[in-house]
């Protein structure tokens, strides 16, 4: 073979695994008037959130290559949320091993933290979210806190102020 269609090969190949493996944004309402509604991000990752229930109603799963973005909700009154935290100790920086670089040499440093199974967190939490604006914009971010108590954090994406924050005891694993 020659160079070219070996070229052509590759980029067909990495063609196909760019657009084949992308996922497109769909827009997601709760609300029935969607000029009077407010969106919620729900942050993924290590530690993430996702949306299970709101009002009684299980949050459906988007259809393959999809995700929900936006995901819009009623403004102007209180709403009620089933959301599920997850924190996986095993996978958090702290607890991986490796090599440090200083100054003075080489330092071998193991973070091995033996609990790391006991300090994972999965869990549904029944989020109290307090009215939001029509038309704003929100993200619920998980935090890790102290003593076994976490935090929903509920903040306005425009201005990065903190709107709501709700202390929980996650269920640890």
């Amino acid at each position: 073979m020659n160079l070219s269609k070996i070229f052509i090969i590759f980029v067909l190949i990495t063609s196909f695994f760019i657009i084949g493996c992308s996922s497109t944004p769909v827009q997601y309402s709760f609300a029935n008037n969607e000029n009077e509604a407010a969106s919620i991000i729900f942050t993924g990752g290590n530690p993430g959130l996702r949306l299970v229930y709101f009002d009684g109603m299980e949050f459906p799963q988007p259809r393959s290559n999809t995700y929900w973005d936006p995901i819009l909700f009623p403004s102007g009154r209180p709403l009620r949320m089933t959301v599920h935290a997850s924190f996986n100790a095993q996978n958090a920086p702290a607890n991986r091993g490796g090599i440090m670089l200083s100054n003075r040499g080489i330092a071998m440093g193991l973070s091995m933290n033996l609990s790391a199974d006991t300090n994972s967190v999965s869990c549904d939490v029944v989020f109290e979210c307090p009215p939001l604006d029509a038309g704003g914009s929100y993200r619920l971010t998980f935090r890790r806190g102290s003593q076994g108590k976490d935090l929903l954090v509920l903040t306005n994406d425009n201005t990065g102020r903190i709107v709501h924050e709700q202390e929980f005891i996650g269920i640890r694993n």
